[in-house]
Order: structure tokens, then C-alpha cells, then sequence
């Protein structure tokens, strides 16, 4: 499991300074990370060794049916704190590439989640074609 977790840190690491160097090479420009590519390869690797190890099994269903939702919704949500931005005018605080990831990436999650606890709802079971 060491293997795992030091390729993940590695790759890790040079997905940072990769996006480093971009970030004062281009300025802003983060269309193509090829770091990216290990780091999601041996991160992948290390949840896969890491689900062989869990034994419940109903939290693993619920984690395929999160990242699912996730992939679904993530877009979306970026999309509309974009255009929420254009319309008002946000502190320039939010305008931080760290402070725009933390809420859009939580966001994701929080509407992800709520998407599935709703789904359980007979009111809502119609959010289950979601996924």
C-alpha cells in the first residue's frame, strides 16, 4: 500500500510544479495538465488497494453513485458561479483560483449528496434517473 500512496504523492508533486511553471509561464491558463494523467492513474490504484481492504461493501455503492453524481454536476456548478460572478460582483477574495475550487468543489459534493438523500424520498424517487 506504500507503493501506492508514495506514487500518489509523487505525481502529486509534479502536478504541482507543473502547475506552477504554467501559472507563471501563461498566467492563468490551466486547459492542459499532463500530470494530471499519473496522478489520477496511481490515485486510482490506491483506491482500488484500498477498497479490496473495506469490508462494506453499501459504502462503496453509495461512493460509485457519489463520483457519478459528482462528474454529472461539477460543470454545472462551475458554470453557474461563473455567471453568478459576471451578474454580482463578488468580493475579489472569491476571485482566488483556491477559494474559487473550495466552494465549487464543495458545492459539487453538498448538491451531490443532497441529490441522493432526496432520491431515497418517495416525493423525490424521480432524481434516481439521475443516476
Amino acid at each position: 500500500m506504500s507503493f501506492y500512496i508514495a506514487n500518489c504523492l509523487i505525481s502529486l508533486l509534479l502536478l504541482i510544479t507543473e502547475t506552477t511553471i504554467i501559472k507563471n509561464i501563461s498566467g492563468n491558463y490551466f486547459g492542459l495538465q499532463l500530470m494530471l494523467i499519473p496522478f489520477t492513474y496511481y490515485f486510482m490504484l490506491f483506491m482500488l488497494k484500498y477498497n479490496k481492504n473495506c469490508k462494506k461493501q453499501k459504502n462503496t455503492q453509495k461512493l460509485r453513485t457519489l463520483s457519478f453524481l459528482i462528474y454529472l454536476t461539477h460543470e454545472y456548478i462551475h458554470f453557474i458561479y461563473i455567471k453568478l460572478s459576471q451578474v454580482i460582483h463578488f468580493n475579489p477574495i472569491f476571485e482566488n483560483s483556491l477559494i474559487k475550487y473550495i466552494i465549487i468543489v464543495s458545492a459539487t459534493i453538498v448538491i451531490s449528496n443532497l441529490i441522493i438523500t432526496l432520491s431515497n424520498k418517495e416525493k423525490f424517487k424521480f432524481l434516481k434517473k439521475l443516476y
